[in-house]
């Protein structure tokens, strides 16, 4: 999808924080990060509902990749 910004949104709750980034004007890369422990079996659809204007914003655009990770990070 096309950016809506120019610049990297953080968006942040109790469990953790969603990142939206612009990396091309065809591409938004997003990110999630939450404590361990936290999100017991995370799925793109739950990350997202965590953070309502990030899932608003991202209506509509199609997932290009799965859930990825690494961790614990300290």
């Amino acid at each position: 999808m096309r950016p809506w910004s120019d610049f990297a949104e953080v968006y942040v709750d109790t469990k953790g924080e969603g990142v939206a980034t612009p990396v091309s004007d065809r591409w938004v890369a997003v990110n999630f990060v939450w404590e361990d422990g936290a999100i017991e079996r995370p799925t793109l659809p739950l990350l997202a509902n965590l953070f309502p204007a990030l899932k608003a914003r991202l209506a509509g655009a199609p997932a290009t990749s799965s859930i990825n990770g690494a961790g614990p990070m300290r």
